[in-house]
């Protein structure tokens, strides 16, 4: 995981020796979906079925006030009871929390997914509604989810202080369908905002948005308070964007309340929704979307198309009218040789952090797991996962100039999770 996991674990003192510690185990693309499975939590898994010939997928939120009468109990108990009478194999996320639902789940094309989005939309408190829901379709047979679970979590969408207490008021508002959002970002006066993390841009965005360069939603406010940001958004028309519209409900409300923008929208069922209608819209989208499951990423092909703004009746490859039959431009590069490459690999992940790097397979044999992603490249020549591969000299040269980055920064309450990323790579040096 990214740094501000270390925040979360003791970091002993620099004047006194550190002890080592093992390097972290390798992630999935998504680590938050490949978590432990507890006991108990296995019992709707997609091992209990054979695989399906085609598992379909849905992706769907909905914001409703869970936190009096127990009402967030009650959904709990829905969603565990759809979930033993449903069809398997199943597998799956589901976050729910006093604010809400928030879920991605996969089962077999066909009658079994039309029966679990009819219990879906039964779930009580929710008011849940089927264009409330977006469908997709895996091409291979492995399931897309390691598992079936329901977590419950304080905020869909885990933002920092001020992003996870925006009241559900201050959200559904401001929404653009996809040709009226499309309109609105070539208009002279607009700055289009892509709410999604630095991997996810690096594989596919609309041309022209501003990039955050975050690597968490938690990042997002800070990266919206400097003064930057502020000049370019100040009296403009701003449109935000995500995967499927969640984050841009709270981020949009955060942007309201600064009071900097002319107007804030955001794209209404994101760019799921905008490509079920649009497709690539003669290239205003370029790339793939990133996607938190096992596919890595949808083309715009992918998408079933559903028309304008509407919800897609069920997913199909390859369907959208008029998509080209060629793969999508990739747009993403590699980190060891700028070569074009949009594909994450569960082995590819950045030695400092764990954040998934793209790099291309020669870069992979070349570089031999020792990968920094774009905030970590600064570290390229004293940070290493393997320290096996140097000699005494090499490694008091890496201990000296870890120990020179720390001095740099030894001020600062922002930079404390970068300090003790360091001492403890001086640990293992050690």
């Amino acid at each position: 995981r990214a740094e501000q996991a270390t925040a979360q674990a003791e970091a002993p003192s620099l004047g006194r020796r550190l002890q080592p510690r093992p390097p972290p185990p390798e992630p999935s693309l998504a680590p938050e979906l490949a978590a432990p499975q507890p006991p108990g939590r296995q019992a709707a898994m997609a091992g209990e079925a054979a695989a399906p010939e085609a598992w379909e997928i849905i992706l769907f939120y909905k914001y409703a006030d869970l936190s009096e009468g127990g009402a967030k109990d009650e959904v709990k108990a829905a969603l565990e009871g759809a979930f033993a009478e449903a069809a398997k194999p199943l597998c799956g996320r589901i976050l729910l929390a006093e604010e809400g639902v928030n879920g991605n789940l996969a089962a077999a094309a066909g009658p079994a997914m039309a029966d679990l989005v009819a219990a879906l939309l039964r779930l009580p408190h929710l008011g849940l509604r089927r264009e409330d829901i977006k469908f997709a379709a895996a091409k291979d047979a492995e399931a897309p989810f390691p598992d079936l679970r329901i977590r419950e979590v304080k905020s869909l969408i885990a933002g920092g202080a001020e992003l996870d207490a925006i009241p559900i008021a201050e959200t559904s508002q401001g929404y653009l369908k996809p040709k009226d959002w499309l309109a609105a970002a070539k208009e002279k006066n607009s700055v289009m905002i892509d709410v999604r993390n630095a991997r996810e841009v690096a594989i596919g965005h609309f041309e022209g948005a501003l990039d955050p360069k975050t690597r968490h939603f938690s990042e997002f406010t800070r990266w919206l308070d400097r003064d930057e940001t502020r000049q370019q958004l100040e009296g403009k028309r701003v449109l935000m964007y995500c995967t499927g519209g969640v984050r841009c409900e709270k981020a949009s409300a955060l942007l309201r309340r600064r009071g900097v923008a002319a107007s804030v929208e955001h794209l209404q069922g994101g760019i799921h929704r905008f490509q079920e209608a649009l497709g690539d819209a003669e290239g205003f989208w370029k790339g793939k979307m990133f996607v938190f499951d096992r596919r890595g990423a949808m083309a715009p092909r992918d998408f079933q198309h559903g028309g304008e703004g509407e919800p897609s009746a069920g997913a199909k490859p390859d369907a959208i009218a008029g998509a080209p039959a060629a793969a999508a431009e990739a747009v993403g590069r590699c980190i060891g040789c700028g070569a074009t490459h949009d594909v994450f690999t569960p082995d590819a992940v950045c030695v400092v952090c764990r954040e998934p790097c793209l790099v291309c397979a020669a870069c992979r044999a070349r570089l031999k797991g020792e990968y920094h992603c774009e905030f970590h490249e600064h570290l390229k020549g004293c940070y290493f996962a393997n320290l096996a591969a140097f000699d005494a000299a090499a490694l008091a040269a890496q201990r000296a100039d870890l120990a020179a980055l720390i001095d740099a920064i030894h001020r600062g309450r922002h930079l404390r999770n970068r300090r003790r990323t360091l001492a403890r790579q001086i640990a293992r040096v050690d």
